[in-house]
């Protein structure tokens, strides 16, 4: 499946176990988009979001959004993502408990996550990159450096 880090969690603030704080980190995860994403203006300020999940984990989802005008590349390959396709993201999650009023789980205290997202790359935008890349002919070593054998050193 995938993997989930949060980087430097003691400088995380508040108390998911109080519904009136959240805690906050800086958070890494390699994941499945669950579906396509779902593009957005917020009336307030006229931004543009990009709303969509990713799996890490059977049964454990991270909402994540992206806004255009904080992230303008991680937008614009949030919006091209399809459901089913791997990510890898990094940005800042918040952690929070609520207690639901309606369905199976009525009254009982659930934790939450979502995350801001600044940085996205989808797995095909690696795989497009190594395939060029193993088109090309490796360089002769001896043509791509100067070695100057009476000092040994490299010349780059």
């Amino acid at each position: 499946m995938g993997q989930f880090k949060v980087l430097d969690k003691e400088s995380s603030e508040g108390n998911p176990g109080d519904q009136r704080y959240a805690r906050y980190y800086d958070m890494l995860t390699w994941g499945q988009v669950s579906g396509p994403p779902k593009l957005s203006i917020r009336e307030k300020g006229n931004t543009r979001r990009c709303n969509f999940s990713v799996r890490w984990k059977k049964h454990t989802f991270i909402n994540c959004v992206v806004i255009e005008k904080e992230s303008p590349d991680a937008y614009a390959a949030a919006a091209a993502l399809r459901g089913g396709e791997w990510v890898l993201i990094a940005g800042r999650m918040r952690e929070f408990s609520y207690t639901p009023t309606k369905g199976k789980h009525a009254g009982e205290q659930l934790q939450g996550q979502d995350a801001k997202i600044d940085f996205l790359t989808p797995q095909r935008a690696s795989a497009a990159v190594m395939e060029k890349l193993a088109e090309l002919e490796p360089p002769d070593e001896m043509e791509a450096s100067d070695f100057d054998s009476e000092t040994g050193d490299m010349e780059w």
